[in-house]
């Protein structure tokens, strides 16, 4: 019966003689923990301890191999892939003297215009939310020099100002298109007073934000991002900040103040630790890598250095430089990239310098030759993704063997905890390399089991299955785990 109208015909419908929606074959996965299994890449994802055929969230993942540099003389942005140094676009801040962005989760970028020209004029001082293309999303006005950005795990925004010394928590999704240009849905109108001028923002692991606040003495601030309350903990020096993954310390430059760089402990009683490197206001920025060593560079030193976090020493650091007859000086900011790898960003001659774990150089990269590049903010969004809100992916492909196959469903098997989520997304391809190359539009993303792929018609007629399991958590020692996941198909 062919066309399943109940009479025989001059064939099946499928290899098992059902009509469809019916499918025939089931493809388990009952040991998603394995992660040298055929098909499989771990992201960021490592075996559940209490079940190593489980699969749960790691320490780390690699799923952004972006960075996104201000060009604050430009009043533009650029957007580089960390893998190739390609630069993929350059446009404009929608402000004036940009100098902080940070990545999202969907690889848009938020970015923090000082408004240099004119600071009470929103349309020079503000945050502005560009898509993964560059283009405007939406503006938020927020007047008083922008000099600090960093998204929460709820996936709002923070944006604080040195001139009115507030902090403004932004809606990282809703949009008003009635205005031109959109704007971007304030959720603490007029800002929150903390009192203190803000150079730099972060978030932690526990849902509180961070500042470096210069003055007598200097501060950050430690806010609730959910409550909006705060306290004000003394701190050696700032300039940039940045969390540790491995234990939560908060990490700041030295450039305001009189210490090195330093840190401090993200709960009372806020134990202080001054490092032996980067002292007397030289080192600008800092971040922290998977591993927990503090990376820090010096803009008057042209220098970066790796520190232990446990003795405060440097463990090696290396000179920036830029392609021969080129000068280039001022390590302003400093990142890690999806790969691992430690990105220093040159305030004077527009290049950037990618360095290995070890501190040797490993590539050095066009922005902009000529031009500033100021950021020392979350440029690449794995402080988002290692620190604030741990994401990882567990993807699988499979080859079904035949060149028109069905798919139909899949089901899984996951703890799904309060503060963390799971999501499937599909996609397809004939081949396994078109999966990365050309795959189909994706299917999903879906958070209930099962998921109906023939809601997807256009996966039907591709020989290969992609299934890319997304796992988030925004809470520190809360984690979600998936135990088994099924594909099911036919032809």
């Amino acid at each position: 019966d062919n066309d399943c109208d109940g009479l025989t015909d001059e064939g099946l419908v499928n290899a098992c003689g059902r009509c469809p929606p019916e499918e025939c074959f089931e493809t388990p996965y009952p040991d998603p923990g394995e992660c040298e299994d055929p098909g499989r890449t771990c992201d960021g994802t490592v075996p559940w301890p209490d079940d190593p055929t489980s699969v749960t969230l790691g320490e780390g993942t690699v799923s952004n191999p972006y960075i996104y540099v201000a060009l604050d003389g430009l009043n533009q942005v650029a957007k580089l892939d960390t893998v190739t140094g390609t630069k993929l676009w350059q446009v404009s801040s929608h402000g004036t003297s940009p100098s902080r962005t940070a990545v999202a989760l969907d690889h848009t970028v938020w970015v923090g215009n000082r408004g240099f020209a004119n600071p009470s004029d929103p349309s020079h001082s503000n945050l502005v939310h560009l898509d993964a293309d560059g283009a405007l999303v939406c503006r938020a006005d927020i007047p008083g020099i922008v000099r600090g950005v960093a998204i929460d795990g709820d996936g709002n925004v923070w944006a604080g100002t040195w001139n009115t010394t507030r902090v403004w928590k932004v809606d990282g999704r809703a949009v008003d298109t009635t205005l031109s240009p959109p704007r971007c849905r304030v959720l603490t109108p007029g800002g929150i007073d903390v009192g203190v001028p803000i150079y730099g923002l972060a978030v932690d692991g526990s849902g509180y934000l961070w500042s470096c606040s210069p003055g007598s003495p200097v501060r950050s601030i430690r806010l609730d991002t959910r409550a909006h309350t705060y306290e004000l903990v003394p701190i050696n020096a700032c300039y940039g900040v940045a969390v540790s993954p491995r234990d939560g310390r908060i990490w700041f430059g030295s450039y305001h103040g009189t210490g090195c760089v330093n840190s401090v402990t993200g709960t009372a009683p806020y134990t202080r630790f001054n490092t032996s490197v980067g002292c007397g206001g030289v080192i600008t920025a800092v971040t922290v890598d998977s591993d927990g060593f503090i990376w820090a560079s010096s803009y008057s030193l042209n220098t970066v250095y790796k520190i232990d976090p446990t003795t405060g020493t440097a463990v090696c650091s290396a000179p920036i430089s830029g392609p021969p007859g080129v000068s280039v000086s001022d390590a302003r900011g400093v990142a890690m990239d999806a790969a691992g790898k430690m990105w220093v960003v040159h305030r004077v001659g527009g290049y950037a310098n990618r360095f290995l774990r070890d501190c040797s150089l490993d590539a050095t990269f066009e922005i902009s030759r000529g031009n500033t590049a100021y950021t020392y903010s979350d440029m690449t969004g794995m402080q988002l993704r290692t620190v604030t809100t741990r994401e990882g992916h567990w993807i699988q492909d499979y080859d079904s063997g035949y060149p028109a196959p069905v798919w139909s469903r899949v089901t899984w098997v996951a703890d799904v905890p309060p503060e963390t989520t799971m999501e499937l997304t599909v996609t397809a391809a004939d081949t396994q390399a078109e999966l990365t190359t050309s795959p189909t539009p994706p299917c999903g993303p879906f958070t209930a089991s099962p998921a109906d792929l023939t809601a997807c018609p256009w996966l039907a007629g591709h020989r290969w299955l992609r299934l890319d399991i997304r796992l988030t958590t925004i809470r520190d020692g809360v984690r979600p785990v998936v135990h088994d996941v099924r594909v099911y198909w036919s032809y």
